[in-house]
């Protein structure tokens, strides 16, 4: 298994908004990623990358269902980040943001399946532009 930088939580308003204006974004219907990459050498100053999830109002009144969903996200990036992210490309990631856009109503109606099937699919594709990036620079 590759060798990643440690994950830390993105905190602060201004944090959160240099990602998600600096960031390059990826999105389905259910869910939004917004990642800042940056060289590998920048990674050797920071051994870590800071990841931020957000639930709004607007997909849950109830804060149990909106926590819910930000523990499954946390969890899927702890468990699926490692695996998608290697060491060969030249650039990698210094944040990112998870947002989840799709209404749920109650906790017991969405797994980590679902938010884990989501994620995994939408870092293939920043993985597959971080491999488009690398070609084009060499």
């Amino acid at each position: 298994m590759p060798k990643i930088a440690a994950i830390k939580s993105l905190k602060g308003t201004k944090r959160f908004s240099e990602v998600f204006g600096k960031g390059k974004k990826f999105s389905t219907a259910k869910m939004l990623i917004a990642i800042e990459f940056c060289p590998k050498q920048c990674l050797k100053t920071n051994d870590y990358i800071e990841v931020g999830a957000v639930v709004g109002k607007k997909i849950s009144k109830k804060a149990v269902v909106r926590n819910r969903i930000k523990r499954l996200i946390r969890e899927s990036v702890r468990a699926y980040l490692p695996l998608l992210i290697g060491e060969d490309s030249d650039i990698s990631i210094k944040a990112m943001i998870i947002s989840w856009k799709q209404p749920i109503s109650a906790p017991s109606l969405i797994g980590l399946a679902e938010v884990a099937g989501e994620f995994v699919f939408l870092m293939n594709k920043a993985r597959d532009l971080l491999n488009k990036i690398s070609q084009d620079s060499q």
